[in-house]
């Protein structure tokens, strides 16, 4: 299932197969992700991941696992991958990101597994990261937007459609935790 869920360009990359994979004691679900993680620049000899995927190679193949649990219905299948790796980055690191792109993927990673689980320190982490994109990329130059890195040098049409998505589903997470607060209080 892994396969069908990640884009063309990934699945190209890094193909979902298990058997391949020589780690005997995974579920064959985490033997896929793992192959994936590979697939998108991590090496397991430095036990770290490649300078140029290293933060948004990391977001994509999370979010991947995320919306893999959302897909199957299953919460529990990497929610302690998710939850590890939120406490070992947090948005205070994330927010050191050179490319304003990169912490765009973090952001909606957040997004995805706070929509999934509801768990309040998910968005708190999106929107965090969101404030920071926008307090550090965003000015008038070239009409306004969000410039693609710490260099200023270039806007692009991802990073820009990266923080509108987050900046509406922040605005709609907070707008459900609100709700949420409304009624439990109105009971």
């Amino acid at each position: 299932l892994l396969p069908l869920l990640l884009p063309a360009a990934v699945r190209a990359s890094a193909p979902c197969d298990v058997a391949a994979v020589a780690v005997p004691a995974l579920h064959p679900a985490c033997q896929c992700a793992n192959q994936l993680f590979e697939g998108m620049g991590y090496s397991r000899a430095s036990g770290g991941w490649e300078p140029q995927t290293a933060f948004w190679g990391t977001a994509n193949t999370l979010t991947a696992l995320v919306d893999l649990m959302s897909a199957t219905g299953n919460q529990t299948m990497f929610k302690d991958v998710i939850d590890d790796f939120s406490r070992a980055r947090p948005a205070d690191t994330i927010k050191t990101a050179k490319f304003f792109d990169d912490a765009g993927w973090y952001t909606l990673l957040y997004l995805d597994a706070f929509e999934l689980y509801g768990t309040e320190h998910f968005l708190e982490q999106a929107r965090v990261i969101l404030d920071h994109t926008y307090s550090a990329a965003f000015d008038s130059h070239c009409g306004g937007g969000l410039w693609w890195s710490e260099d200023k040098n270039y806007k692009n049409a991802i990073t820009n459609a990266l923080a509108i998505d987050a900046a509406v589903r922040v605005h709609r997470g907070l707008a459900r935790l609100r709700s949420d607060s409304n009624s439990k209080n109105s009971s």
